[in-house]
């Protein structure tokens, strides 16, 4: 009976500590891919003083008055790089449901969250009738540098990312579905904290 409930036991955190391992290593990999998508196009445009770091890209462009439409380029780089991950993803996700991709796809849409956050304070505001804040993200700056309104592409990527969490809670198998998801949650959340708090400041200050 004892081995029977150990083994039970063993079965029941697989799923839990499996996603939690694959979710831990797939965040930190989906922000580096987020920023090398800044960083590519920033070196492609010839972006000065470029530098890649663990959660961002600096350069002076703004201070050395580079090209408007370079610097919308290499902001929407980023937004776009994400969303070519969930179009990835999701293809992958059919052919298979690994813990890896899930976690990829759980992660990605994580800096989405910026934009949802502008979109509702917009919301609230233009309800008031006040002035809308100007904030600083890939997708506004990238909308401010090309002339279009940010909104749409805030929403395009809140229903891809809401499309994409129902697909996968879909493809998860019933038996493990939430365990798998709390523990692909629970390594997401580590490994962002370990990479923002010191892997990242270490490999790309």
């Amino acid at each position: 009976m004892g081995e029977t409930y150990t083994s039970r036991l063993r079965s029941g955190l697989l799923p839990v500590l499996t996603y939690a391992a694959y979710g831990a290593l797939a965040a930190p990999l989906t922000i580096v891919a987020h920023e090398l998508g800044h960083f590519g196009v920033g070196v492609i445009l010839g972006t000065p003083d470029l530098a890649l770091h663990y959660g961002s890209v600096s350069d002076t462009a703004r201070e050395q008055a580079f090209s408007t439409a370079a610097i919308g380029a290499q902001a929407l780089a980023g937004p776009i790089v994400t969303l070519l991950i969930l179009i990835g993803g999701f293809v992958a996700l059919k052919t298979q449901t690994h813990p890896f991709v899930v976690g990829i796809l759980l992660a990605s849409p994580i800096r989405f969250a910026v934009g949802a956050v502008y979109l509702a304070f917009s919301l609230g505001a233009m309800i008031k009738g006040e002035a809308r804040n100007q904030p600083n993200f890939d997708e506004f700056n990238a909308a401010q540098a090309f002339g279009f309104a940010v909104e749409p592409l805030i929403i395009i990527e809140i229903v891809a990312t809401i499309a994409i969490w129902v697909w996968i809670f879909r493809r998860l198998e019933k038996r493990t579905r939430f365990r798998a998801l709390l523990g692909a949650i629970v390594g997401i959340v580590i490994g962002v904290g370990l990479w923002i708090t010191s892997i990242g400041p270490w490999l790309l200050p």
